[in-house]
């Protein structure tokens, strides 16, 4: 749910660079963790089996479509540094770059479900000058249904992130 409508086009990409994916410990679909009833962990991946950091960058699009936008999706690879992912996003084109850097996503599920996360959305012009930027970040104890209180969870703080007033007037001014 985004609060806006627009018409510009806008490059999306979101780079994974949580530590437990940079360093080979988990695959880049791993999401977190569901533990036996002895507590032992068990890594929990995407449903779709792709990378998060992939599925993220698509239901953004997706949501960006949805208020007016024309959105196209760049997958970046998280071996990719830091300052090439924007670049690769500039070569797109678009007037407007959505960037989204995971640093930390991780659920955890045991008796109930826990969600670390840090996660900061950027919006850059065509040159990738930063016009907007938000971040949400903290560890959030989500109780209940881990499937369906983790897929909540993950919509809220992308309309935190989306919502953001810097974010939203970044976004307008490219309209």
């Amino acid at each position: 749910s985004l609060q806006r409508s627009g018409g510009s086009q806008i490059a999306v990409g979101v780079h994974d660079q949580r530590q437990a994916v940079l360093s080979g410990d988990a695959d880049p679909d791993y999401v977190g963790l569901v533990r036996s009833g002895f507590g032992i962990p068990y890594h929990v991946s995407t449903d779709s089996d792709a990378p998060f950091s992939h599925d993220l960058a698509d239901a953004i699009a997706r949501g960006l479509e949805r208020a007016g936008h024309q959105s196209k999706v760049v997958h970046l690879l998280p071996t990719l540094p830091p300052q090439q992912a924007l670049v690769q996003l500039t070569t797109t084109g678009a007037p407007r770059i959505v960037l989204v850097n995971i640093r930390e996503w991780k659920c955890d599920t045991y008796m109930s479900t826990s969600l670390a996360y840090d996660v900061e959305l950027s919006v850059t012009d065509g040159q990738g000058n930063v016009l907007g930027r938000a971040q949400v970040t903290g560890t959030d104890s989500l109780g209940g249904n881990a499937e369906t209180a983790v897929s909540n969870a993950l919509q809220q703080k992308l309309e935190r992130l989306l919502n953001d007033a810097s974010v939203v007037n970044a976004l307008q001014s490219a309209g």
